[in-house]
């Protein structure tokens, strides 16, 4: 009798270290870097939009995948702004809500997680995003696309804090590519 109740035991806490939970991931990109852009008080209206497909970027894995889905936590678009506004008043620009002269569009149109067994300890993750912009000022038009990619093996599957950090960087990679962009620098 003891024995079965142990090897309940021991079946109980194996599924549940299988199983992962769902994750909201935290926005808080990390800009390190030059940027070529300078400005001199030029008002800009940004904004910074989802318009990916799905708000879902992918599963952690584990037994139940289909639970355990990983989204940006709500208001994410606030942080990348926040984030692209301090780097760009630092390079001299300023900025408004309307009635400016360069508008400056930025659109999150991708970003994926996903996760595959390599062995039996390990792990491959892999994370794609890109950013579509589209900024004008007067009557020229500035366009581009951006994309960044992550993959790293690791031993088992990441934790809450590893996702953010993974997830965070590929976004920090985004808006660093677009800044450091010299054709848009000389663009505007």
């Amino acid at each position: 009798m003891l024995r079965k109740l142990l090897t309940m035991g021991l079946l109980v806490t194996l599924v549940a270290c299988a199983s992962k939970s769902p994750q909201l991931v935290p926005v808080e990109p990390d800009l390190v870097g030059v940027m070529p852009l300078t400005g001199d008080g030029e008002l800009i209206a940004l904004t910074v939009t989802d318009s990916r497909d799905s708000d879902v970027l992918g599963s952690r894995g584990g037994a139940y995948p289909e639970t355990a889905l990983i989204r940006l936590k709500s208001g994410f678009e606030t942080s990348m702004k926040s984030a692209i506004e301090g780097k760009l008043e630092e390079a001299g620009f300023s900025f408004t809500d309307a009635g400016s002269a360069i508008t400056w569009k930025v659109m999150l149109s991708e970003l994926t997680y996903s996760i595959s067994e390599k062995t039996t300890l390990k792990d491959e993750v892999k994370i794609t995003g890109a950013i579509d912009v589209e900024i004008v000022a007067g009557n020229k038009t500035f366009t581009n696309f951006y994309k960044a990619n992550y993959s790293k093996e690791i031993l088992n599957s990441p934790s809450d804090e590893k996702n953010v950090e993974m997830i965070n960087g590929v976004i920090s990679q985004l808006i660093t590519l677009m800044l450091e962009d010299e054709s848009l620098a000389k663009f505007l």
